[in-house]
């Protein structure tokens, strides 16, 4: 996945931002909770942490959160996907 030919940065960073988010949702569904539609990582981890989790070990995935919302607004990712 290095070749940024065949891997382009914007493809990798949506999926690992999509891949972090559903595992907090999940995270939550499996407790029995609802949680906020957001693509903001950092709000889902505040929900689990007014849960009393333990977030602490999460909190790097943040950084993820760009790869969602700048993305899509600007069609970054489709123009990817096409080129």
């Amino acid at each position: 996945m290095d070749d940024t030919a065949v891997f382009r940065d914007e493809v990798f960073g949506l999926h690992a931002q999509q891949a972090a988010e559903k595992g907090l949702r999940a995270w939550m569904s499996a407790r029995g909770l609802q949680y906020p539609k957001t693509h903001n990582i950092r709000a889902l981890l505040e929900e689990r942490a007014a849960d009393g989790e333990d977030v602490k070990g999460f909190l790097d995935l943040d950084a993820l959160t760009g790869w969602a919302m700048d993305l899509r607004v600007q069609g970054t990712i489709a123009a990817a996907e096409t080129s």
